[in-house]
């Protein structure tokens, strides 16, 4: 392996981070689940709004991207042929993407939801359906497009070498 194409930067200050917290998780658990608890109500309790705002904005971004000029542009050679149909292409894009969450998920997250106390103060069982969709509605679907579409088109079409978030 070359070393010139691994960002040092990108890959060992999250590692760093990572085990840090492993280690911490370790080595005081019932602390690390105690303050792990404060920031997940945290974060579920009051920036729930701010998320589905910012989910609502992605999705606008994402119909804009799918029927503004920037949606005809062609991801690749100018006259190429793609190598698969667009329902094709779609198909393994559902498959692969989702296969793993789907088969995990849709066997416990209504009980992973029905183990939460805001579940009950929001009025039982029957919301469970409704926080699920969170998961598997179009906000978060806008969210994976518009990384894909920035993604092929600097991979693609501005022909970058380097392949990461920064």
């Amino acid at each position: 392996m070359k070393t010139k194409k691994i960002d040092w930067n990108i890959t060992l200050i999250p590692l760093i981070f990572n085990i840090c917290l492993c280690i911490l998780f370790i080595l005081i658990p019932l602390k690390s689940n105690s303050v792990l608890s404060r920031i997940r109500l945290l974060l579920g309790n009051v920036f729930t709004s701010y998320y589905l705002i910012f989910g609502v904005i992605v999705f606008i971004i994402s119909i804009y991207l799918s029927f503004s000029k920037l949606g005809n542009t062609i991801i690749g050679k100018k006259n190429e042929k793609p190598k698969y149909s667009f329902f094709t292409w779609g198909t393994m894009m559902f498959t692969c993407g989702l296969a793993a969450d789907i088969i995990f998920y849709s066997f416990s997250e209504w009980i992973l939801y029905a183990k939460e106390p805001y579940v009950n103060e929001l009025g039982g069982l029957e919301w469970t359906k409704v926080l699920s969709l969170y998961h598997w509605s179009l906000i978060p679907w806008s969210f994976y497009l518009v990384l894909s579409v920035a993604f092929g088109y600097m991979i693609y079409v501005k022909k970058r070498k380097r392949k990461s978030y920064s």
